[in-house]
């Protein structure tokens, strides 16, 4: 079986244990995927099966579309919800310079990777350094950002859709976005809605490719490689 599947993957669950599930589920076939979600992340993965699994160099550098919340005035380990407080400061901001904010973050820059992102350094993930106290070091890498919406305003939340690169890290521009801010910040939530010119309404739930592998019919829901 060699094809491509569009999963929305749920919260709280990680884009590798989705796709082992999936794989055991159609009879340990071969299955990979073309960038990581973090487990408080929803939204478009895309799954290969079989042979497929070779393109993914092309649609792991494909530009990928978010939308997502950042909660303004408190910072975290994890740089995310899931992290512990490390500071919290008053929300003093206008709408006028939320915006203006949004517009600093578009365009080029280097990128340091987040100490609790699956980065591996000397062979093991950045995150399990982090979570043991010990040193981490990042290279910092080149991305883009393309557009960064702001679609709501309801503080010290604010919510956004951005279009970047691949490696870009949203949990790091909702930090950015803190400190230009001057009270710090992280990111609250997150869903990946597009990648490349797919889009997450191409995508089933977990549930739903689990039903129709256990029943034989996931060949309803596969791009084949050629396509």
């Amino acid at each position: 079986m060699n094809g491509i599947l569009f999963l929305d993957k749920p919260l709280k669950r990680s884009t590798a244990s989705c796709g082992r599930e999936i794989g055991r589920a159609l009879g340990k076939i071969k299955i990979g995927h073309a960038g990581t979600l973090d487990p408080m992340a929803s939204g478009l993965v895309i799954l290969m099966l079989g042979c497929a699994t070779k393109l993914s160099g092309y649609l792991a550098g494909l530009e990928k579309e978010y939308s997502g919340k950042i909660y303004l005035g408190i910072t975290t380990t994890t740089g995310d919800a899931e992290g512990e407080k490390i500071s919290e400061q008053a929300v003093e901001i206008t709408s006028e310079r939320v915006y203006s904010i949004a517009k600093e973050l578009v365009g080029e820059r280097a990128q340091k990777p987040h100490p609790f992102s699956a980065v591996k350094q000397r062979g093991i993930r950045l995150y399990k350094l982090a979570r043991q106290g010990k040193p981490v070091e990042s290279t910092p890498r080149n991305i883009t950002v393309w557009s960064f919406e702001i679609t709501g305003i309801d503080l010290p939340e604010i919510s956004f859709i951005a279009r970047v690169s691949k490696g870009t890290y949203l949990r790091v521009l909702a930090e950015d976005f803190g400190e230009l801010a001057g009270c710090g910040a992280h990111l609250s939530g997150l869903r990946r809605t597009r990648i490349g010119r797919f889009n997450i309404d191409d995508a089933l739930s977990l549930e739903k490719l689990l039903a129709l592998a256990e029943s034989n019919e996931i060949e309803s829901a596969l791009m084949t490689p050629g396509d």
